[in-house]
């Protein structure tokens, strides 16, 4: 079995990261390791991530506030993994995430996969994204159906294209990058993430 490196920036989230957490933790698909950068570290996110006590989590404090960009960088450099996602502090992931899309990149010879999501606010689905199963660069720079707690990819291609630290949108900029180099994608059109639409957030939706 790969291994799949899950790489959580916290800053702030004391609400809502321990049901984020738990989503990975009951992935069917066990084979993982966690890595939470604590982008906040402060005496009060020691506190709420030193709870998280499991042989699967490891955490790492940032010395300043680097940002999401950056903070996911980290994760991916500290990543063991064969297969790297990324999960939001306050995303969902459904039971057999890792397992449909791990089936779906073999069978398929893939090396970027995302699933259909649906967004909520105070627990209530505000929309859905359906996901095409095939993907190009130029389908994907009319639109961006890719949400970033939804991917998994293969760690290889990451440790050489990392997040550019941009204020907004730093992940649709990626999927760009990689899909001009003609790395493959796949969508698998289930509901798998959750995605919180946050109150301030910079980019409420993807699309």
């Amino acid at each position: 079995m790969m291994l799949v490196s899950v790489i959580i920036p916290y800053f702030r989230d004391e609400k809502n990261i321990s049901n984020s957490i738990n989503s990975v933790l009951k992935q069917s698909y066990d084979k993982i390791e966690i890595i939470i950068i604590d982008d906040e570290n402060s005496k009060n996110s020691n506190q709420i991530l030193s709870n998280f006590k499991n042989k699967k989590i490891r955490i790492f404090q940032t010395k300043k506030n680097l940002g999401v960009a950056r903070a996911r960088n980290l994760g991916i450099k500290k990543s063991k993994g064969d297969f790297i996602a990324f999960l939001d502090s306050d995303d969902l992931w459904k039971k057999n995430k890792l397992y449909f899309q791990l089936k779906k990149m073999k069978k398929y010879s893939i090396d970027f996969c995302f699933t259909a999501y649906e967004a909520v606010r105070e627990k209530k689905v505000i929309y859905s994204v359906s996901s095409p199963k095939i993907i190009n660069y130029n389908s994907l720079i009319y639109s961006n159906p890719i949400c970033c707690s939804s991917i998994l990819i293969k760690s290889k291609i990451l440790k050489k294209n990392y997040f550019k630290n941009l204020n907004t949108k730093e992940d649709y900029e990626l999927w760009l990058r990689l899909a001009r180099k003609n790395f493959s994608f796949m969508g698998i059109n289930k509901i798998l993430t959750t995605y919180q639409l946050r109150k301030n957030s910079l980019s409420s939706k993807h699309l």
